[in-house]
């Protein structure tokens, strides 16, 4: 390789324009003769790199489209998995709609044992009451006659069919055989469950079509990676054979070099090397080209070799979902017809239920009809219609209170999202604080510094007005400059003054107009000092409000966080009141279905009941009831005091931590003014001492300076008046703001406590205290 550094060494050393040139014109005609055929060679070598490159180019072309293909092939895979989700959600809800179904079979079932038990109960008194219907239809024939018996055996004879088709309905089957014919339907129903998780709700057909679109896809993807290897080492070879010809251009131009360090002839030498040198920058780039190209082809093999990877694992994927889906289809065919199955003998069973609900009803009906025709004399029927008519009532109210109960649990779950809401409004708020305070520090920090620059500057005044003898009205620049007037005025005419004088008195002008732009500065600095002043006390009371806020959210929290408590325990309260009243509804269910009598000449089993029984229950039953309601009564009570509770510590609260907010800010605000009373203190004993060395001075001036101020003394005897009288005002505005803040505050603590709520107890008496009494809620005579 030609190097361009070495041969201006060689051309700049000093011996080289010294020494002898030998000239050879043979040589120089091989010289130029070797530099032509090595031209066309590398012409001949850019060709064929070029055409390489186009190869290059269209490989790659072909490998972006194989990669689009591949997106797309993921593309189908994310759809697939997306139908995969929704039929799993399809899956979800039959199998929501299987566990209803099931509860309907438990509940036909529990409706067919109670009926079985009434039919076990009844069937030993049948046999007696028939025996003495036949002795009293006997009595009644003879008082009335044929065709009412007759009509009355009818209904009996369409009794006995009834509960002969009953029977044959259930084709003698006992509940125990019933019971397991549905534990096997459940079983199977349970079995189609997991095969439906296991297949992801997928129907049949859907699965076989995107198997024939993944087939397809991957028979058009086909073999491009082994082409694509055996482009990678094609490229490979040819960049072989181009390092191979880099070397052997190296060895033509380390040849060339020695040839020209050999021969003289620098100017031809020059031009050949200078077209030389731009030719090897040429090829040089090209092969840096090809180095990048080479480079890009082993990425494309090592992506080539991962997407092959990644072909045989979907392949192997494909095949194992294959299998799946074989082996899913058979058992969602088997599972199918295991449902259309079940489904049929779920109708069946249902059919079978209706019927005998129907056949139920029609036989109650019939009961009803019969017990009433027996049961005229006797007046005890009206007593069982008080008693269910009592327990109705009591059922609704039972009802009212559960709505009553889940209306509180609704308000309880509205008022946690509340308390959730306000817990992060205030996590929010007190990093707010803290970067509130952490601005309140800077803030303090940089009015210490502007205090302290005041400082400085009233310093420097004075040094200006002790070292020059000026005083306020010289410093001021209105007065200045009218001062400078009359004094270029009065030097004008006095023209009978010496030249001298002249001179002093323009030197002295001119110094005092320098003095005059310095005082400047420092009135427009002090100017801006005020108002960035002003600025950070704004911020300040800005703050002191956001404070404020936070701490009625603070106390609001608080208060949400007793009224909870207070929730919470008046629901356990009535959960146990409801569970009361269930149990009880049970006993009074058990002992008036046991008190129903069947007939006044009817004896009574002796098996199924105890009279001593009956009579206890029915004496205690009154007195729960009276109980219950009582109870309801005094809940109800509870609950309208408290909502009128939480109503009036709603309304309250602001009050409250409003005071609160008020009385930290006023201490705050007092600290802060009494900082700001001692700031205007200084401020005043500053400016006495101002006055008193003005006053001072005034009596060490020369004439011309007793001129001026004879001139100006009015307007500082006004100005200085105007100062006091403001800064008296705002000392004055301050402690009045500081006394009816305080009087405020005194104010509002006082309504406060006026305006806190009592606890209204049961014997109507006021607890004394502003305080809620959680204590007294937490036991109760009443509950169980």
């Amino acid at each position: 390789m030609f190097n361009y550094s070495q041969y201006e060494e060689e051309i700049n050393h000093p011996q080289y324009r010294t020494r002898v040139r030998y000239q050879d014109a043979g040589t120089q005609r091989n010289l130029n003769g070797q530099l032509d055929v090595t031209c066309f060679l590398m012409a001949v070598e850019i060709q064929r790199l070029v055409a390489e490159n186009t190869e290059m180019k269209i490989t790659i072309k072909q490998q972006s489209d194989s990669g689009l293909d591949r997106v797309n092939y993921e593309m189908q895979i994310r759809d697939l998995m997306e139908k995969l989700q929704q039929l799993q959600q399809d899956n979800y809800l039959i199998g929501n709609d299987n566990e209803r179904l099931r509860k309907l079979v438990k509940d036909l079932e529990g409706s067919l044992q109670r009926y079985e038990t009434q039919l076990k109960d009844y069937d030993p008194n049948w046999k007696k009451e028939l025996e003495q219907q036949k002795k009293q239809l006997v009595q009644l024939q003879k008082k009335i006659g044929d065709d009412d018996v007759d009509d009355l055996r009818s209904q009996l004879n369409k009794l006995k069919k009834k509960l002969g088709d009953y029977e044959k309905q259930f084709g003698g089957k006992s509940p125990e055989e019933l019971q397991r014919m549905l534990d096997d339907l459940q079983r199977k129903a349970k079995q189609f469950e997991d095969l439906q998780n296991k297949i992801g709700g997928m129907d049949p057909d859907t699965l076989a079509k995107k198997l024939k679109e993944l087939e397809k896809l991957q028979k058009s993807f086909g073999g491009s990676p082994e082409d694509l290897l055996k482009e990678l080492e094609r490229l490979k070879k040819k960049a072989k054979e181009a390092d191979d010809l880099k070397k052997e251009l190296d060895k033509q131009q380390r040849e060339n070099d020695k040839q020209k360090n050999d021969l003289g002839f620098l100017d031809d030498l020059k031009k050949n090397a200078q077209d030389l040198q731009m030719e090897n920058g040429f090829l040089n780039q090209q092969l840096n080209d090809l180095k990048n190209k080479l480079r890009e082809a082993d990425q494309l093999r090592n992506e080539c070799e991962s997407l092959k990877d990644l072909l045989k694992k979907k392949d192997q994927e494909i095949a194992n979902l294959k299998n799946q889906l074989a082996d899913q289809q058979r058992q969602i065919q088997d599972t199918q017809r295991q449902l259309q199955d079940q489904l049929r003998q779920l109708g069946d069973l249902q059919q079978r239920f209706r019927q005998a609900e129907q056949d139920k009803q029609k036989l109650e009906s019939e009961l009803n009809n019969c017990l009433d025709e027996l049961d005229q004399a006797d007046g005890q029927k009206d007593a069982a219609n008080q008693l269910k008519d009592e327990n109705d009532k009591l059922n609704q109210e039972v009802d009212q209170l559960n709505e009553d109960n889940n209306k509180l649990q609704n308000e309880n779950e509205d008022l946690k999202n509340r308390l959730n809401d306000l817990m992060r409004q205030l996590q929010d708020k007190d990093n707010k604080l803290k970067d509130l305070q952490q601005d309140l520090n800077k803030k303090n920090s940089e009015l210490k510094d502007l205090g302290n620059k005041l400082k400085e500057a009233n310093d420097k005044i004075e040094w200006i007005k002790n070292e020059f003898g000026l005083t306020d009205d010289d410093l001021d620049p209105k007065k200045r400059k009218l001062n400078s007037r009359n004094i270029k005025e009065n030097i004008l005419f006095q023209n009978i003054q010496p030249s001298n004088l002249l001179l002093n008195f323009l030197l002295q002008s001119a110094e005092i107009e320098r003095l005059g732009i310095i005082i400047d500065k420092y009135y427009s600095e002090n100017e801006s000092l005020q108002v960035q002043i002003k600025t950070y006390k704004q911020k300040n009371e800005q703050i002191s409000q956001q404070l404020q806020q936070q701490l009625i959210l603070q106390s609001q929290m608080t208060q949400d966080n007793e009224i909870d408590k207070l929730k919470e325990y008046y629901e356990n309260k009535i959960v146990m009141l409801t569970m009361e009243l269930s149990r009880l509804r049970k006993q009074q269910a058990s002992s008036s279905y046991q008190s129903i009598p069947i007939s006044h000449k009817l004896q009574p089993r002796p098996a199924s009941f105890n009279y001593g029984d009956t009579q206890v229950t029915t004496q205690i039953t009154p007195k729960r009831e009276e109980d219950l309601l009582s109870l309801i009564v005094l809940m109800g009570a509870e609950l309208q005091n408290l909502r009128d509770q939480n109503s009036s510590l709603l309304l309250q609260q602001h009050d409250k931590d409003v005071i609160k907010g008020l009385l930290t800010t006023s201490a705050y605000e007092g600290q802060s003014k009494t900082q700001q009373i001692t700031q205007v203190k200084e401020y005043q004993n500053n400016y006495e001492s101002y006055q008193q060395r003005d006053s001072n001075q005034l009596q060490q001036r020369t004439s011309y300076q007793d001129l001026q101020n004879n001139n100006t003394q009015i307007n500082s005897q006004y100005r200085v008046r105007t100062m006091n009288d403001s800064r008296q005002n705002d000392g004055y505005n301050q402690d009045k703001l500081i006394s009816q803040q305080g009087d405020n505050g005194s104010q509002r603590s006082y309504q406060y406590q006026a305006q806190i709520p009592y606890k209204y107890e049961q014997g109507s008496q006021l607890s004394g205290s502003g305080y809620l009494k959680v204590g007294k809620y937490e036991s109760s005579r009443y509950v169980n």
